[in-house]
């Protein structure tokens, strides 16, 4: 699965409940806050991790909150917790559409994963523990466990925060080092004997551990009170122990995601 940085909330929260707005002075969350987010996105991106193709999707895009509970429809359902001026948790509930054994619209896949097999479906769960460093910069630990279907599990440690801020404008950055289990790693990049058969490229077995670093960097542009777009650039680094593997073609990739937003 590629890893994608979801888009600013058009109210100014940045990367998952953090805020590093003029606001953010004041970490306790108002619970009676409420907002709608609706609008579209195009983005092109590889057909797969460690595809050497990339492909344009455009998508609707849906943001709501209220107070602590929010649904974002690139993310999924959840809720955020502030302990401390600087401790923070959130739990969402998503979906992760798969990845096909052929090119797809909808969801990761490319012709050259014929023979592969595809990965199913499944909803997963994720929980994230972060700490606001200052109003400017958070860390976070996440970790996403599949509910519904035995996939493996994987991490992701973050630094995000703000790179610039006015009236207009925000400019945010998220570094991401990427780790899972064992089972992750050869769903997703490893080669079995059923598959090498079918597909003919070799066997190739995969560690745990870590397996790719990524960066990005998000331009919130607020024209009106309600009106904003969103440009994302993302860069992703896969290690070699997964860059080795006969279905992985670039070890190296960028993504670029555009959105326009109405907030009420």
């Amino acid at each position: 699965m590629i890893i994608r940085t979801y888009f600013i909330y058009a109210a100014g929260i940045v990367a998952g409940g953090y805020n590093f707005s003029a606001q953010a002075d004041d970490p306790v969350k108002d619970t009676h806050s409420r907002s709608v987010t609706m609008g579209g996105y195009i983005q092109n991106a590889p057909k797969y991790s460690g595809s050497d193709e990339d492909k344009w999707t455009a998508l609707p895009l849906i943001q709501a909150n209220q107070g602590a509970f929010f649904f974002d429809s690139t993310r999924g359902a959840g809720y955020d917790l502030q302990f401390s001026d600087k401790l923070y948790f959130e739990h969402i509930i998503g979906y992760d559409l798969g990845r096909a054994d052929h090119n797809s619209n909808w969801q990761d896949g490319s012709d050259k994963l014929k023979g592969m097999g595809g990965i199913k479906a499944t909803a997963t769960t994720s929980l994230t523990l972060g700490y606001q460093f200052a109003p400017w910069l958070a860390t976070e630990f996440m970790t996403t466990i599949p509910l519904t279907d035995n996939q493996g599990v994987r991490y992701q440690f973050s630094a995000k925060g703000g790179l610039m801020q006015t009236k207009t404008d925000t400019i945010a950055f998220e570094g991401d080092l990427l780790l899972s289990g064992q089972r992750y790693t050869n769903i997703h990049y490893g080669v079995n004997a059923e598959q090498s058969i079918n597909s003919g490229y070799h066997e190739y077995s995969v560690a745990g551990g870590i397996y790719g670093q990524s960066l990005s960097f998000d331009w919130l542009h607020q024209f009106t009170p309600h009106w904003s777009t969103d440009l994302n650039l993302g860069f992703t680094h896969l290690s070699d122990k997964v860059s080795d593997s006969p279905i992985v073609f670039r070890q190296d990739s960028s993504e670029v995601s555009f959105a326009v937003m109405y907030t009420y």
